[in-house]
């Protein structure tokens, strides 16, 4: 069963700068199928936005029920700037 410290433990250890690498380590032990929650903690971002990047389709997840479940492999792509918007580059 997956354990939420986790998620908690290591992104305390990192700063606001948390580097692509080390957000990728972070995945590694992760489950497939992430939560909203889940999700905002390897972003570094709060629930609340990350809802708003779900709804806005910017991070590809899924709903079920009133929840949003995001694949790994979609934070991933997410994390390698294929879900970011560069305003025109």
């Amino acid at each position: 069963m997956y354990n939420q410290q986790t998620v908690c433990e290591k992104p305390a250890e990192k700063s606001a700068g948390q580097s692509l690498a080390s957000q990728q380590e972070l995945l590694e032990g992760l489950p497939h199928v992430l939560t909203l929650e889940q999700a905002a903690q390897v972003l570094q971002i709060g629930v609340t936005t990350a809802r708003s990047f779900c709804r806005e389709h910017k991070l590809p997840a899924i709903k079920v029920g009133r929840s949003w479940r995001i694949p790994k492999a979609h934070l991933k792509d997410f994390l390698n700037g294929a879900g970011l918007d560069r305003g025109g580059e």
